[in-house]
């Protein structure tokens, strides 16, 4: 049964096949045609709700990149359920199980007074606080430096820095995500 939209199933492929370059590609298309839409998009509900849509994109390549990585990583299963639990867990009663004591990653652990975890909490909403407070002032930065440059009558401001913007997300992308595969080996 294929796709009913044609080329899908060629980029599901793609992605599948190449899926750091494929997400960082797709990225960077995405985060060109949210930066840009002020130069196509002037009302500005109109710009919002296209954005939010950008911004929706973005999550859905984001979750199929793990999807995909995930079923990577994963082994093939050839048996059933029943054989592997009767194999796998025979005897036992929390060996192997996520979340027990034998589980060997790490998890957060909260430190134990009530003024220490106040502590902590309150460090992490300001850390929060401070990233979202940064995230504003860039945008702004960069919707404002667009129409400094359109009032200066330069021809699809935003446009333009949308591609080096573009650029920059789709090689750090691709940069980070072929570090950490070349850690794993």
């Amino acid at each position: 049964m294929g796709c009913p939209v044609p080329g899908m199933e060629r980029l599901h492929e793609t992605m599948k096949d190449a899926p750091r370059l494929a997400s960082a590609v797709s990225n960077g298309i995405l985060t060109f045609i949210f930066y840009a839409t002020p130069d196509f998009i002037r009302r500005r509900s109109a710009r919002i709700a296209a954005k939010t849509a950008v911004v929706a994109a973005v999550t859905g390549v984001v979750v199929h990149d793990g999807l995909t990585r995930e079923d990577a990583n994963m082994p093939e299963l050839d048996t059933d359920l029943d054989t592997m639990e009767s194999e796998n867990f025979a005897g036992t009663d929390t060996d192997g199980i996520v979340g027990t004591d034998t589980d060997d990653r790490e998890t957060l652990k909260l430190p134990e007074s009530k003024r220490a975890r106040a502590a902590f909490l309150l460090g992490g909403s300001v850390v929060l606080a401070g990233m979202i407070a940064l995230d504003v002032a860039a945008e702004r930065w960069i919707f404002r430096r667009g129409e400094r440059r359109r009032a200066a009558g330069k021809r699809l401001p935003h446009t333009r820095q949308a591609l080096w913007l573009a650029a920059l997300v789709s090689t750090g992308e691709y940069l980070i995500d072929r570090r950490e595969e070349l850690i794993r080996r």
